[in-house]
C-alpha cells in the first residue's frame, strides 16, 4: 500500500474528521486573514496561529486518549476556541481584512465549536 493510500484511510477515521476541519480552518485563516494583518499588529498574528496550532494539538491528543485525560484535552480545545473568538474580535478591529473572509473563518470555527461541544457532551454523558 502506498503512503498516500494509508494517509487517506486514516482520514476516514472519525477521530480525524475534526482534525481535518481544524486544519482547513487554520489554512484558510492563515492564507486569507492572518497574512492581511499589518506588521504593527504582529502580536495578534502570533497569538492567533499559536491558538490554532494548540487546537490541532489538543484534538490529536484527545483522539488518542481516554477517560479524564480525554476530557481535559477536550476542555483545552474549548479554551482555544474561546481565545480564537477573542482574537477574531481583535482582527475585526484592525479593519484590514475583508469582512467576508472573516465571516467565512467564523463559520469554519463555528462548525468546529459545534463538534467539540458535542464531543464534550458525549464524554460527560459517559460519566
Amino acid at each position: 500500500m502506498r503512503k498516500e493510500d494509508s494517509s487517506k484511510e486514516s482520514r476516514n477515521d472519525p477521530k480525524f474528521r475534526l482534525l481535518d476541519m481544524i486544519m482547513d480552518f487554520r489554512n484558510y485563516s492563515r492564507e486569507y486573514v492572518v497574512n492581511n494583518i499589518p506588521n504593527i499588529h504582529r502580536d495578534i498574528r502570533i497569538h492567533f496561529l499559536d491558538e490554532s496550532y494548540n487546537l490541532a494539538r489538543n484534538s490529536v491528543a484527545a483522539a488518542h486518549t481516554t477517560g479524564n485525560i480525554r476530557r481535559k484535552y477536550i476542555t483545552e480545545m474549548c479554551v482555544c476556541i474561546s481565545m480564537l473568538n477573542v482574537l477574531i474580535g481583535e482582527i475585526k478591529e484592525v479593519d484590514t481584512v475583508p469582512e467576508r473572509r472573516i465571516e467565512v473563518m467564523i463559520g469554519k470555527l463555528s462548525t468546529i465549536k459545534d463538534c467539540v461541544y458535542g464531543w464534550r457532551s458525549n464524554e460527560e454523558a459517559k460519566r
